[in-house]
């Protein structure tokens, strides 16, 4: 029965943060990263090429403190009926960050989550990606 509860109640923040998200939440990923990829080093007999591109953004990961200390928490989900599913993860008054992560690169932008913030989520609509956000 307090599973039940607590599933509600969760809903409840989503279905409330969902409706009224807005540009005063904390996420604001670009929607786009531009990266340049150098290959370091110096290989004999071998010709780097370097490279350049364009990547959408796609997701959210939160880290238990600095993301360099490999510390992403998985989140927890809520999956509707509808093909709407939500990612979640609950934060206390620990140091907490977020990265941005973009499809086709494993290279991230992050940054530092602000204690005020008690929950992190986002929302996929049929695994297309809707928005995400701290709050």
């Amino acid at each position: 029965m307090k599973t039940i509860a607590l599933l509600t109640t969760h809903l409840a923040v989503l279905f409330a943060a969902s409706a009224a998200f807005a540009a005063s939440d904390f996420a604001g990923c670009p929607p786009v990263l531009e990266t340049r990829q150098k290959v370091v080093g110096d290989y004999p007999g071998w010709t780097a090429t370097d490279t350049t591109g364009t990547h959408i953004f796609v997701g959210i990961n939160v880290y238990f403190h600095h993301p360099d200390q490999n510390m992403r928490l998985k989140p927890a989900q809520i999956e509707l009926g509808d093909g709407t599913l939500y990612d979640y993860w609950e934060l206390d008054n620990e140091e907490y960050w977020m990265s941005c992560f973009y499809q086709g690169s494993a290279l991230n932008i992050g940054k530092l989550i602000p204690k005020s913030k008690t929950i992190c989520f986002e929302k996929y609509d049929r695994d297309s990606l809707e928005f995400a956000t701290c709050r």
